[in-house]
């Protein structure tokens, strides 16, 4: 199973080049979807000069040439998303066991593709850490988002669509509602399975 597509066209307010990820689907149901990357995972990783605040981000537009293969690096991560949603929810898996954090990565609600699932991600994301009676959110990427309507990569609308988004998300993470309290052990990757890699091209 392959999160996200070369081969899919940007959804709006998508601005930045799609990597392309290789996983493994640990749940899907009507209500959700579960992927995990392992170490070792095969990636895609789209070519072109990297521009904005920490010269990071690669507009559609820029890219120049073919996609280089790389792996997944650092701890497995697990990604929840539920149908619908503009964001999925991340955790790290590492031999300590889960991280404290969860990651909110908003984004266009996933689609399902023939090789699994493709999102375009929007840039903006929240860091959920569970503090003495309830949950602490910080935004991060704000600056970047700001570049990415400076230089007209996205309108107004998209920015405060996304901005939305952010906001529905960090109530749902203030209230502990579901997926940041659930037990995430449903969703542990067998310790035996091998990293999964990209198909052929």
């Amino acid at each position: 199973m392959v999160l996200g597509s070369s081969e899919q066209p940007v959804l709006a307010p998508g601005a930045t080049a799609t990597w392309v990820h290789a996983g493994v689907v640990l749940e899907d149901s009507p209500d959700l979807v579960a992927v995990c990357h392992l170490p070792g995972s095969g990636v895609l990783v789209p070519s072109g000069p990297r521009r904005g605040p920490r010269e990071r981000l690669l507009l559609t537009g820029d890219v120049d040439g073919p996609p280089t293969t790389t792996t997944w690096w650092g701890d497995a991560v697990v990604k929840v998303h539920r149908w619908g949603e503009p964001w999925s929810v991340w955790r790290w898996l590492g031999p300590g066991g889960w991280s404290r954090d969860r990651y909110v990565n908003l984004e266009q609600p996933w689609v399902r593709t023939p090789a699994g699932f493709h999102t375009d991600d929007w840039t903006l994301d929240l860091v959920v850490v569970p503090s003495a009676g309830g949950w602490s959110v910080r935004t991060k990427d704000a600056d970047e988002l700001a570049w990415l309507h400076e230089v007209g990569a996205l309108t107004a609308d998209d920015v405060a669509e996304i901005e939305a988004a952010g906001e529905r998300a960090r109530t749902a993470a203030h209230a502990g509602a579901w997926p940041f309290g659930a037990d995430w052990d449903r969703w542990l990757p067998d310790p035996a399975w091998p990293p999964p890699q990209l198909p052929p091209a």
